[in-house]
């Protein structure tokens, strides 16, 4: 949880700009930094990002580049922003961070409780809140539809 308290004041510490050149180098931040913002504005993605065994954009994101989480993969595109999860490669992170490239670290989440805060905050990191809240009250509704039917259903008992 502290974690997830560090981020949030990580990014709100950040200004509030659009950012253009941005990197991603870990899939769960490729999937949510696609829903959240225009693909101009993706500098580079996991190459996992591509797999379709492993990503649900996968055949959304030609045109992309995509990279194996090195220097020599992300220097080149001078990235705005480098957003990252906790677990990523302690030395690359070193050097980015000694590069003065701005990286964020994003904590994993397990559950659907704890990723609407995360991705909210990615959503006003990004000036897409409005867009963010959207995404998070649909899943929110899938939730609910997929619940629903079965709260009120008869259970099976042991005798």
């Amino acid at each position: 949880m502290r974690l997830g308290a560090l981020l949030l004041i990580l990014i709100y510490a950040l200004p509030a700009s659009a950012y253009q050149r941005i990197v991603s180098i870990n899939l769960c931040v490729d999937q949510m930094l696609f829903q959240l913002v225009d693909k101009s504005h993706i500098a580079s993605l996991t190459f996992l990002a591509a797999d379709a065994d492993y990503s649900v954009i996968a055949d959304k994101i030609a045109g992309i580049h995509l990279n194996r989480s090195t220097i020599e993969d992300i220097v080149p595109h001078q990235p705005d922003l480098i957003i990252t999860a906790q677990y990523s490669n302690s030395q690359l992170l070193h050097f980015l961070k000694h590069l003065e490239l701005p990286v964020i670290e994003a904590p994993l989440a397990w559950q659907l409780g704890e990723v609407a805060p995360s991705f909210l905050a990615f959503g006003k990191l990004l000036d897409q809140e409005a867009r963010a809240q959207y995404i998070i009250d649909a899943m929110y509704a899938r939730q609910h539809a997929i619940i629903a039917p079965l709260e009120n259903k008869r259970r099976p008992k042991a005798l």
